[in-house]
This record gives C-alpha cells, structure tokens and sequence, in this order.
C-alpha cells in the first residue's frame, strides 16, 4: 500500500454547518429559515436548550433567533387545528318520517383522533387531524368514500343504539333522525343510489371533453367543516409563505386530510379512466385576489389530477367560482367549480390555466396529483 493511500483523512475544514428549520408564526404563515451561527444551532438541537427558560442566550444569538421565529411570545405559538365536522341534535319537526329508516351499510363508531384501521395508510401514520372524541363514519352510497363526523355526547349515544339494531326505531327523536338523515347516515329502506348513474356520465365526459366535473361528492355538513378548517389553518399560521411564481398563494404539501382525501378518491379515478390510481402527491393553494395560474402542463408523475375546490370567501359556487381554463377534446373550455366539487384531467396531456382572481375573491383548492402504478419487475 503506497503512503499516499494510507493516510489519515481530515475534516475538511471548508465545511459550514447549517440547519433548515420550517418555523410557524401565528397570523404570520409557515416559513423555512436557515441557521449557520453554531452558537443558535446548539441552543435549537441541544436537548438542554428546548424549553429551559433559565439559560442565558448571548444576545446576537437571541436576536438571530427571534428574527427566525425560533423564539416566539407564547400567545404568537399556532394553536392546533381539527377538523370538526359536529353533528347536534337538529331542532326539526316533531314530525316522525313517515317511512322506514336504516341505517347505511358500513356506518361505524371510531374513537378519534386515530382513524380506523382500514383507513390508515400503509406507510408511517400522518398526524391526527380529526378530535379525540366519537366519530362517526359514514360511507358514501355508490362511491364507499368513508366521510367522518364529530358527534356530541346524546347522539352517539342514539347512534350506539342503531348500530346495535341496524334500523331506526320509531321512539327515535325527529332531532336525531334530521341530523343523521342530513349526512347520509340514516335511508329509507326503498333508497337507492344514483352512483352508477352518475360514473356512467363522468366517463363519458371523461372520453368526449378530456375532463370530468364531479360534483357533490361530499355532504354539506362535511364541506362545512372542511372550509372552516383550512381557514383557521390559515389564520392560526400553518400555510407556507407565498410562493413568488404564483401571487398570493400559500402552499402547504401533503397535509393530512388532503392525504386522506386523496387516497379516498383513487377508487373513483381507476373506475372512471380505468386505469389503477395511485396518489403521489398532495398540496393546498391559497389563491388571494390577483393570483394568476400560468398555461402549463404537468410532469408525468401528475398523470390524473382532481383539482377539489375546499374553501374561500366568499364561499365559491357553480356560477360565480374563479374559473379552471382546461384545453381539451373540444377547445379551451372554462370549467366553474363550487365548494365540494372536483375536476378530473390528465394534467400532462391537457394544458390548464386561471386568470387573474377578481377583487375581493380568494379560492383555497386541494391538488391531488395520482402517478401511474409502480412497474411489477
């Protein structure tokens, strides 16, 4: 062995530490900063630096620290955020419905925060988005999308009651019955679904336009719940700053509801392209007055896209939502999207694009991008 190979190796000393911290600010957004200094580094790594008020911080570092929102007032500290879609007793009529009811196939009792095991992803559990209280999980007639609602102490107690009798029993309250007939969870015994219906339409769409508008593909109880969400993830300071290629849109990848819806609706897209979908990635767009969406088409692993419109103010609707420009089989068409519905499309075949948002509109939309499948070797 010559010397030359035997010789110890050395630290390079060019080498700069830094540490890429992701830092939320109540009211203020999600932010990524940098720290070099070794001295803030060992305050923020070093497990005797977290939460020891007592040690005395040079005072640059401090100042580093606090321009970085490392150190932070307790009352500028984001709040969490749960997603509550809460189902009450409805103050209805003291009529009884005058037909039999039962209760929908697959409903079900989960504790939160977890979901329920087959609805867990596969990999690493994302964090908990929904309070530790009584869930209730309806499935959606046709589509099987299981939908969760919070459910207040009285009713969970008539809901522990239908399950163990799977109808509805004519002592049950006409409060208890309005509310479980509002999400789905509650049917006449001669009710059926129009979900066939509907998925031959949307193929047809699919195979004539290149794209699809679904529509109510969620309870409105649940959108409810789901705009009022992603506003207070906002206002409590969760959403990443704005992104500078698109005005006023704060970006926050692969939260978890999204995530959850995204793995929901892949059995709507494999039966309505007839392919098999598998979610890759998922992002929220907060899009302000003025935000513009250049023309563009998307890299391959965005082979489908939903584009779910889940927020705004005001609350956006068929007729007067910010529009989705999509070049497909029959020209450039305009497609209006209200709170809960979705547009399908193959982003990397179709280009797509948004004018400038008008004044005193913003539109907060879920991406759910669906890669083709793995390649069996």
């Amino acid at each position: 062995m010559s010397r030359r190979a035997g010789r110890a190796l050395v630290l390079n000393p060019t080498v700069q530490v830094a540490a890429a911290l992701d830092v939320s600010v109540r009211g203020a957004g999600r932010r990524r900063v940098e720290l070099r200094d070794a001295r803030a580094l060992r305050y923020v790594l070093g497990p005797p630096a977290r939460g020891d008020r007592r040690r005395r911080l040079d005072p640059d570092v401090r100042r580093q620290l606090v321009a970085a929102g490392v150190l932070v007032h307790p009352a500028r500290v984001p709040r969490d955020v749960d997603l509550d879609p809460r189902l009450n007793l409805t103050p209805a009529s003291r009529r009884q419905p005058s037909v039999e009811l039962r209760l929908t196939p697959g409903c079900r009792l989960h504790r939160g925060p977890a979901l329920p095991p087959d609805l867990r992803p596969r990999r690493e559990p994302p964090e908990p988005f929904l309070p530790a209280e009584d869930i209730l999980w309806v499935p959606r007639p046709g589509s099987r999308i299981a939908v969760p609602y919070t459910l207040a102490p009285r009713l969970a107690d008539v809901v522990r009651e239908l399950l163990r009798h799977r109808r509805a029993p004519p002592s049950l309250a006409p409060g208890a019955a309005a509310a479980l007939l509002s999400i789905g969870a509650l049917a006449a015994a001669s009710q059926h679904s129009d979900w066939g219906h509907r998925a031959r339409i949307w193929r047809t769409e699919l195979r004539a336009r290149g794209f699809a508008v679904l529509r109510d593909l969620f309870e409105p109880v649940f959108l409810a719940a789901v705009r009022t969400y992603y506003r207070r993830l906002e206002r409590e300071g969760y959403l990443l700053d704005g992104d500078p290629r698109r005005r006023g849109a704060p970006l926050l990848y692969d939260e978890p509801l999204l995530d959850f819806l995204a793995r929901q609706l892949a059995p709507v897209v494999s039966r309505l392209t007839g392919e098999r979908a598998r979610s890759a990635f998922t992002y929220l767009r907060v899009y302000d007055p003025g935000s513009v969406l250049g023309r563009h088409r998307d890299r391959p692993s965005c082979r489908w896209n939903i584009d779910l419109v889940v927020g705004g103010d005001p609350a956006p609707s068929p007729r007067t939502a910010w529009p989705l420009w999509i070049d497909g089989r029959r020209g450039a068409e305009a497609i209006r999207l209200g709170l809960g519905d979705a547009v399908l499309y193959r982003g990397d075949r179709l280009s797509h694009w948004r004018h400038a948002q008008r004044r005193g509109h913003t539109t907060a939309i879920a991406s759910l991008h669906y890669g083709p499948p793995p390649r069996v070797t």
